[in-house]
């Protein structure tokens, strides 16, 4: 019978880093802004994986977005490295 891996529910600062791509400091900013759910056990603050990819997915912008369609009117505006990846898509049909 093969191996089950179990996902756990809830991730430490450093295993939701790593799960989301990104620093240890911005999950903390993220936790600190109310963007994602925690959950202090003990002393230890732990991350909902779900809520985690919930953010995510709410967080990413379609490629159509970079070609200049206008936002949706709740919608923040596009996070700095998106403005770059905006930049390059219109510096590569350019050439």
């Amino acid at each position: 019978m093969p191996e089950q891996l179990v996902t756990p529910r809830l991730l430490s600062n450093k295993a939701a880093a790593h799960y989301a791509g990104v620093s240890e400091r911005t999950v903390r900013r993220w936790m600190a802004e109310g963007l994602i759910a925690t959950h202090k056990i003990d002393t230890r603050r732990l991350f909902e994986k779900e809520s985690l990819d919930n953010f995510i997915d709410r967080s990413v912008r379609s490629p159509a977005l970079w070609e200049g369609e206008e936002l949706a009117p709740n919608s923040r505006p596009l996070s700095f490295a998106q403005q770059v990846a905006k930049e390059v898509v219109r510096l590569m049909r350019e050439a």
